[in-house]
């Protein structure tokens, strides 16, 4: 069994006879030399030139039509939601920002399994491609009508966003912009020289793995099974995404090789041939201390440096990953810190967020995080004491607010009154400290007026300047309020205003009815 090349370029994979194999080593042919040689004629790869228009140029021109039209397509889409009947069916078979998934989910799951079925379908004739090195009609048809689906998907997914321009950069659109224009591209334009065969549908592994995550969100993935399983479930099918993508990563680079300005910058030393690349690759590789041997230090003073690297990395790496764990631990027990941001920030306290009043809270969400003033939507760092209260006011807060409203709030356990706690929150630059008094009646209410007179004191002494709004539940404790040196105008007696208004309907009937159509935001005023 040999493979020498012959003057036909066709490589001999296997010769019967002996002396047909010495013949063939010194260079001498036999006449029918077609008869003791099989195989075929090694077929040219793929190169940087032939894919840089369907990998590079094409999606990115793709982005930025897509950019420009969103748009333009936003403002019509705000135009049109005015109708009721278009605003109706947005909201049952659609989706919005607000809620992210329609009234009938049906339509959801359905697109759900079919972009999971499809992707797999375009990850497996990658490497069915890789394989064969070719691109048969039928399959280059079928990656057509899966990348028309996949169109009909990403506008879906543009209605449910309603066209906004942020939608561009989703990591699943992002996918679809690199393996969508690319396919239909590939499907107008043959390259006649056969290597377009070559492609990045690996990557649909990305949207198909968001899939599977919503159809478990939906409740529409699983039939049985424990808690664990699932778990399982979508960890090996994480996992399988992983090695499937990087895998691909690496064989499509390996195939196309360094470009043209990095190939040949290789620099010959004891090591090896190495650049500025292949050293920081050698150094992540010796810091993960995976060590595969491919390069080796030559020098004493290498050697050295090498030896201070794996010891430093293995250190720092040890000491980060803690740090983050820590990190990450205490923000789910409520100890970490708000990180002030570029944009302002609300933080709620009292009674009134120790004990919750469900649908108190959630009207002052309501109002706070209107779809009408998205844009000035300010940070919210909510303070209670307690791991009950704490979780209670997280499963809350997850319920009643929508995805975008949810990164915006930060959970901290601790308590107004001690000053570390108010450097916790970042006191100093909030826009508005909301002292908030329990509504729900467990707590005696001159008792509660106390504790939230002591922590608006505990407030404007420590941080004088900090707007503030206190409220109380009697009006006695108004006066005592006053009487301590809080202004009239940060505070106010919820019964008082009850009084007031119950007052006002005797006298002008409708008095209510208007005053909370003036104060409550509708959704007739988002459009």
């Amino acid at each position: 069994l040999v493979q020498l090349p012959c003057n036909n370029s066709v490589v001999c994979n296997h010769v019967q006879d002996a002396s047909v194999c010495r013949s063939l080593a010194e260079g001498h042919l036999p006449a029918d030399n077609g008869a003791w040689m099989c195989g075929e004629v090694p077929r040219e790869l793929p190169s940087w030139g032939t894919v840089v228009y369907p990998f590079v140029y094409i999606p990115i021109s793709t982005l930025l039509l897509l950019s420009l039209l969103l748009k333009v397509l936003n403002r019509l889409y705000r135009t049109a939601a005015k109708s009721e009947r278009a605003h109706k069916f947005i909201t049952n078979y659609i989706g919005s920002r607000d809620h992210h998934f329609p009234r009938n989910v049906e339509i959801v799951i359905f697109l759900s399994w079919v972009q999971i079925i499809l992707s797999v379908f375009v990850m497996g004739s990658f490497v069915f491609r890789t394989y064969t090195q070719s691109l048969p009609v039928n399959l280059r048809n079928l990656e057509f009508g899966c990348s028309c689906v996949f169109i009909l998907n990403y506008i879906y997914g543009a209605f449910r966003n309603e066209f906004h321009g942020d939608y561009v950069w989703d990591k699943e659109t992002l996918v679809d912009l690199f393996t969508i224009p690319g396919a239909i591209f590939g499907y107008f334009i043959i390259d006649q020289s056969g290597k377009d065969w070559l492609s990045l549908g690996f990557l649909r592994l990305v949207p198909a793995l968001a899939c599977f995550e919503r159809l478990g969100e939906l409740g529409a993935l699983y039939t049985g099974g424990s808690e664990i399983v699932q778990h399982i479930t979508r960890m090996a099918f994480r996992f399988a995404a992983f090695v499937a993508c990087f895998g691909s990563f690496v064989l499509v680079f390996e195939i196309l090789g360094d470009p043209v300005r990095v190939s040949g910058a290789h620099i010959r030393t004891g090591m090896g041939e190495i650049d500025f690349f292949t050293v920081g690759y050698w150094i992540c590789e010796t810091i993960s201390l995976v060590g595969y041997g491919d390069f080796t230090p030559s020098t004493v003073l290498s050697r050295f440096v090498t030896i201070l690297t794996m010891v430093s990395g293995f250190v720092v790496f040890t000491f980060e990953v803690g740090k983050i764990v820590s990190m990450i631990d205490k923000g789910k027990r409520g100890v970490g810190s708000y990180v002030p941001k570029n944009r302002d920030h609300v933080i709620l306290v009292g009674g009134g967020v120790q004990n919750l009043d469900e649908t108190f809270m959630t009207a002052f969400l309501d109002e706070l995080y209107h779809v009408s003033y998205r844009s000035a939507w300010p940070d919210l760092v909510l303070m209670t004491c307690g791991a009950e209260s704490l979780n209670k006011a997280k499963d809350m807060f997850n319920h009643n607010l929508s995805r975008e409203a949810r990164q915006r709030v930060k959970f901290l356990d601790g308590s107004i009154l001690n000053n570390s706690d108010l450097k916790r929150c970042a006191c100093g630059n909030a826009k508005l400290v909301w002292i908030l008094a329990d509504t729900t009646g467990t707590s005696d209410p001159f008792d509660e007026d106390k504790e939230n007179i002591l922590r608006a004191l505990s407030l404007s002494v420590r941080y004088p300047t900090t707007p503030m709004m206190l409220m109380l539940l009697m009006p006695e404790s108004k006066n005592k309020a006053l009487s301590v040196g809080i202004p009239r105008q940060r505070c106010f007696c919820l019964n008082e205003i009850k009084g007031g208004l119950f007052w006002q309907s005797c006298c002008c009937i409708g008095f209510n009815t208007m005053m909370s159509n003036l104060m409550v935001t509708t959704e007739a005023e988002v459009h």
